[in-house]
């Protein structure tokens, strides 16, 4: 084990105003008091910094302010090991975190604050000069954040102009070195991974909307000799594409369609650009069942999205190196003819590089670092040629006890892989055997079932708690809104440009029926001069709700009815599936306008089961929420729990679906109530509280009056005895939602495949079961809330066409409205009281949608 180099370059001390900084051979200090932040001079006498110290510490780096629960805390790195030197540059391994509270008297975020220095504790690299970007893009004068894992940690001091000398930036990765005496060089190896998507294995796979991907690793080697530095870049990063694995074992799955990924697989592939002129992406991945659909899908977005500066080539490493014959790995290498590299002599810039590998297999582990490491080697051989040194045949990696350089560098390699390997699944890598002697042995064997059952217990123990971890670093410590948030929210027309979009919504309550492809063309009652960029479909009950349906699968119902959508759905325009969720019964669809594709980021989905406590899925809600520009909308489809007498049962349902939706797994987002727009709807099983002969004594009046205004009447003595608008008064939940006026007769219960009210024995009272609620931050306009004609169910579809309005943020105007708060926090108004939109008050009911 390397030994502590007992850097300490400040002299921190804890007062009790706050902290000062002391930076060896400057006049300067720099004290922290809370929110302020300033640089003084020595000599300049400051009352609250000339306190006698509490506590004083010798520090290495200064890594930024984390803002606890209670307090902040200044987090230092205090024991630190030099790994590497480039020229003037040294790099170090942090070894040791603290973190200095701002405030002892509140109480301490203890479990927190363990858990983020011991993460920082492993795989971080600091140095005195910028180590998140690579030599080219440091001469491009490049900025690139994405590779500095305390970003948000240092947000308070950038903010106030302090000056780098005062912080380090750090990367998560690994750094090494091998000083070459005989050939008089050093090799240096970085590798810098992204904190986007940077959560465990089966947390993060595949992509996001802005085109980052899991395991994304830029690992630069790095030449030096005497005057002459030269540098490659390769990267690593998971299948440009939508898709999850629940664990070891289990298939990958696609997430989503072609359409709805091609935006972000641009993104990615563009990000290259800005630095390199062309990319070749090389697939390790083979045949199996788990990864031929990545495969194939990798593929079509190649066909699909035309770049021709990207060369794409897949190549099976299991099958072409099986029984252990890993130098058939050469031919590929041979075959790369443009290996360029960054070249710089006696700091003059000779040549730069134009093209970048980019190696993919399944988890970017144990085949992409086996391969990594010897394409590098193989792109040594340019730098011999340079410095006038007989290049190494690229055989000597297969066979590697002729040459000490060759062992180092496996090893070094070896160690990469173990690092990234620890860092992304918590085991070594499985190949690191190979990598270290270019053949498998039985030791390597035996590592290789090692760190498999490693990774099994990572992935089902351990990397929840690191993922929570991971979250809090890089995000921060979710609270309540602060000022300057709510006052943004309220001020948004200022700074935001509103785009319309018109949202169509139908929930029914199916009755387990089969879909039929002429009678779904009635679900979609719009004008086709009001054709909706958003249409979402709500069923409940496309199965029986049957004890056995609790094991068997639904699977056969939910492509049915998917297909018959879509079918339909040809008539009026170009649209893709957004992303369906379904649990049991339920089934939820969102279909967007191609038109309206690249808007769209952030899909997520949930389902939350109330049936039995919370176990069974008969009753309970599918949600689905995404980002359109910069607006969030959040569409969730229930079924709520039955009976004329059980309407505590249904508002304790709503209550658990508002509560544990987003909020189940480590991964917490906002609840769907805090969205720009959230619909809620389905059979919400709510009855009216009248027995059935006076129901149906209202609705023969109903259809016997003449005039809209006796209808309306009648409506309304119906809705008198609502449950839904009576337990609106008091549940804090439904208050926050609206509903425009319902001006048709109850959705239920009907006699199949009639228009007749239930006939049965049980004769029960029509209802309003079926409803769909809103509430919006925005402006919303409803265009309609009809009852739809569809006999083949127990219950009427009921459908409403919303006009929505978007936001698209001008980061300018945010800037100036951001500071008009700051200038005087006093303008933030307080929350506007609602108006009881349940109460049926004629058309001041009408207004927030006028």
């Amino acid at each position: 084990m390397k030994q502590s180099d007992n850097l300490k370059l400040y002299k921190v001390d804890i007062l009790e105003a706050g902290i000062k900084i002391t930076l060896k051979q400057q006049d300067h200090y720099l004290f922290i008091e809370d929110n302020n932040i300033s640089r003084i001079k020595l000599k300049d006498y400051v009352e609250k910094a000339s306190q006698t110290p509490i506590s004083t510490y010798q520090v290495s780096a200064i890594l930024g302010i984390f803002e606890g629960k209670h307090t902040k805390y200044l987090l230092l790195c205090d024991d630190c090991v030099k790994v590497a030197q480039i020229q003037d540059q040294s790099i170090y391994n942090i070894t040791h975190v603290q973190a200095l509270p701002f405030n002892k008297k509140v109480k301490q975020d203890d479990k927190i604050i363990s858990n983020i220095t011991k993460f920082l504790e492993y795989g971080f690299y600091f140095s005195n000069k910028d180590i998140s970007l690579s030599l080219q893009r440091q001469h491009m004068d490049q900025v690139n954040n994405n590779f500095i894992w305390n970003y948000v940690l240092l947000n308070s001091l950038i903010e106030q102009n302090v000056t780098p000398i005062w912080f380090s930036t750090i990367i998560q990765g690994f750094v090494g070195k091998i000083d070459s005496l005989k050939n008089q060089f050093t090799y240096i190896l970085i590798s810098r991974r992204s904190k986007q998507q940077s959560g465990p294995r089966f947390y993060h796979r595949g992509i996001d909307d802005d085109g980052n991907v899991a395991n994304f690793v830029e690992t630069e080697q790095i030449l030096v000799h005497h005057n002459i530095i030269q540098s490659h870049v390769i990267y690593r990063g998971s299948v440009p594409a939508f898709w999850s694995q629940r664990g070891i074992g289990h298939k990958a799955k696609l997430t989503r369609n072609v359409e709805m990924i091609g935006p972000a697989f641009l993104k990615h592939f563009q990000q290259f650009k800005k630095t390199y002129s062309f990319v070749h992406a090389i697939n390790l991945m083979g045949q199996k069942k788990k990864e031929q659909i990545l495969n194939e899908m990798f593929e079509k977005l190649i066909d699909q999205n035309k770049m021709n500066w990207l060369i794409y080539q897949q190549f099976d490493i299991h099958s072409v190196c099986k029984n252990n014959r890993y130098d058939k790995m050469n031919s590929i290498l041979l075959s790369l003819k443009n290996n360029d590299s960054f070249l710089r002599c006696d700091n003059q810039v000779d040549q730069i590089q134009n093209l970048i590998y980019r190696i993919n297999c399944l988890d970017c582990l144990d085949r992409t670092n086996l391969f990594q490491s010897k394409l590098c080697f193989f792109i040594l051989q340019d730098f011999y040629k340079k410095i006038k040194i007989e290049p190494l045949p690229i055989e000597l990696f297969d066979d590697n006890k002729q040459n000490e350089f060759v062992q180092q560098y496996q090893n070094l390699w070896a160690d990469n892989g173990d690092a990234i390997s620890q860092i992304y699944c918590g085991s070594d890598a499985t190949t690191s055997g190979i990598t270290r002697s270019g053949k498998n042995n039985i030791q390597g064997i035996f590592q290789h079932g090692l760190a498999t059952m490693e990774r099994l217990y990572q992935s089902t123990i351990a990397d929840s708690s690191k993922y929570l971890v991971i979250q809090q670093l890089l995000l921060g410590i979710k609270e309540p809104k602060t000022e300057l948030e709510l006052y943004m929210q309220q001020q948004y027309a200022q700074y935001c440009d509103l785009i319309q979009q018109d949202v169509y919504i139908v929930t029914w309550n199916v009755g387990s029926i089969w879909p039929d492809q002429n009678n779904i063309k009635q679900l979609f009652d719009f004008q086709p001069q009001k054709i909706p960029s958003l249409i979402i479909i709500g069923l409940q009950e496309i199965v029986e709700l049957k004890a056995k349906q609790v094991i068997v699968s639904n699977s056969e119902k939910v492509q049915m009815w998917d297909n018959c959508i879509q079918n339909n759905l040809k008539q009026y325009g170009n649209y893709a599936l957004l992303e369906q969720t379904n649990l049991m019964g339920l089934f939820l669809a969102v279909y967007a306008s191609k038109d309206i594709i690249n808007l769209i980021t952030k899909v997520s989905k949930d389902i939350v089961k109330t049936g039995f406590q919370g176990h069974i899925g008969n009753k309970g809600g599918c949600t689905i929420r995404f980002k359109m520009l910069d607006s969030e909308l959040t569409f969730t489809n229930v079924h709520l729990a039955a009976g004329q007498k059980y309407t505590v049962n249904r508002l304790s349902d709503i209550k658990e679906i508002h509560e544990r939706a987003y909020q189940n797994g480590d991964q917490k987002e906002s609840k769907i109530i805090d969205s720009d727009y959230s619909f809620f709807f389905g059979d919400t099983n709510f009855r009216l509280e009248m027995n059935y002969e006076d129901a149906i004594k209202h609705i023969n009046e109903y259809t016997k009056a003449q005039d809209a205004k006796q209808k309306s009447l009648i409506i309304d003595k119906l809705l008198d005895h609502d449950q839904l608008l009576r337990e609106r008064q008091s549940d804090p939940i439904l208050r926050e939602y609206v509903e425009s006026v319902i001006n048709f007769l109850p959705s239920y219960k009907f006699d199949f495949n009639t228009d007749i009210y239930d006939t049965s024995k049980k004769q029960r009272t029509p209802s309003y079961c079926d409803r769909i609620l809103v509430k919006s931050m925005g402006q919303l306009k409803q265009l309609s809330y009809k009852r739809l004609p569809l006999k083949d169910s127990d219950h009427k579809p009921i459908c409403g066409l919303y006009t929505i309005e978007i936001k698209k943020i001008d980061k300018e105007k945010m800037a100036v409205v951001q500071a008009q708060f700051k200038e005087d926090p006093t303008q933030v108004e307080a929350p506007v009281k609602k108006k009881n939109y349940f109460q049926r008050i004629g058309s001041n009911f009408l207004q927030k949608f006028q």
